[in-house]
């Protein structure tokens, strides 16, 4: 057997693995109460869980062999405390795209005859788990999406920003602690997202300095006080939702955007359609085309995003990749 071509296939298998574990740690509900703490005690999982304790045993350990996890003796008792290892974010980075593309697509992909035959019909029968899209986006986006908007977003220093697609304002929460006096507004289409945007505000006492509203974009061209004032307008992943259908009412928003707060930074994470770039024509030709023939949805080229925003009047325009393969960063500006 050709040695090369096995250790191909071990790390095939050993992201596999991996992903599986991720994806039985995420639907048990074991993920989300260890990410919430730098250390924790199974004793204090098991109290939250409904789960076996031999099941959260078990697990705890294997991702402890697999050097996800790390644990120590609590000195004169019988407890462990485990916490996360810098693999465990590496690894969950590389699993989103595993799990977006192949579970959170799943829906799609398996009725790929469904949407060949009869697309209108397929795309009101099959949807995908907006839960799930939103946690696989977050595996990916933590590391490889969503630092590129705050890094730009921080450096701006604004008093006021807008986000639009905001989903439970955890963008604006990192930025809210990290600028003094930053007030914001977070613009989500989901009314769950926005409850539990509003309940993380409390936790971090910053409801008096963040408003959710609950709303489709396009439906701010009607409400365009919402950007009044704001020095930032910040839109992830959320403008292509509105082509090709909706391509004019992108085109009154943005334009609504520039008149309102002429002085904004227009901030836009998007992606490319089927990018040729070695490293990225997988991901983005695969992206690209689910996007394209499973949810009818229409990506802009570099090229095709700076006649947009210049026809709104955003002049200047400076264009960077992602981590993601076919993601951009678009910041425009009015002059």
């Amino acid at each position: 057997m050709n040695l090369a071509n096995q250790t191909d296939s071990f790390a095939a298998q050993d992201l596999a693995g991996k992903a599986i574990l991720f994806e039985i740690g995420a639907k048990s509900g074991i993920l989300e109460l260890i990410e919430r703490e730098q250390e924790f005690k199974p004793t204090d999982l098991s109290k939250q869980l409904d789960i076996q304790q031999d099941f959260l045993t078990i697990y705890l350990e294997t991702l402890t062999n697999l050097e996800l996890l790390a644990k120590r003796k609590v000195e004169n008792t019988h407890e462990e405390i485990y916490t996360k290892t810098a693999s465990y974010q590496q690894e969950k980075n590389k699993i989103g795209y595993i799990a977006w593309g192949m579970i959170s697509c799943a829906p799609l992909i398996s009725n790929t005859q469904a949407f060949t035959a009869d697309f209108a019909t397929a795309v009101r029968l099959y949807h995908r788990s907006g839960e799930h899209v939103a946690r696989t986006s977050n595996w990916m986006g933590a590391k490889d999406f969503y630092p590129h908007a705050e890094n730009v977003i921080t450096q701006l220093q604004p008093k006021k920003m807008v986000d639009l697609g905001s989903g439970t304002c955890g963008l604006l929460i990192r930025l809210a602690q990290k600028i003094p006096g930053l007030i914001g507004i977070g613009v989500d289409l989901s009314q769950d997202a926005c409850d539990k945007a509003q309940v993380h505000l409390k936790e971090c006492a910053l409801e008096d300095r963040i408003k959710v509203i609950v709303s489709p974009i396009q439906n701010l061209i009607q409400n365009k006080d919402v950007f009044l004032n704001a020095d930032v307008i910040h839109a992830g992943f959320v403008f292509h939702d509105l082509l090709p259908d909706e391509e004019k009412k992108l085109d009154s928003l943005l334009i609504c955007i520039n008149q309102t707060a002429p002085n904004t930074t227009l901030v836009i994470v998007d992606a490319i359609p089927f990018s040729t770039n070695q490293h990225e024509r997988a991901f983005s030709s695969a992206f690209s085309f689910l996007h394209q023939f499973y949810m009818g949805r229409q990506l802009l080229s570099e090229s095709a995003w700076q006649i947009k925003l210049k026809n709104a009047g955003f002049n200047h325009v400076v264009i960077e990749s992602l981590g993601i393969s076919g993601g951009r960063i678009f910041v425009a500006k009015k002059s």
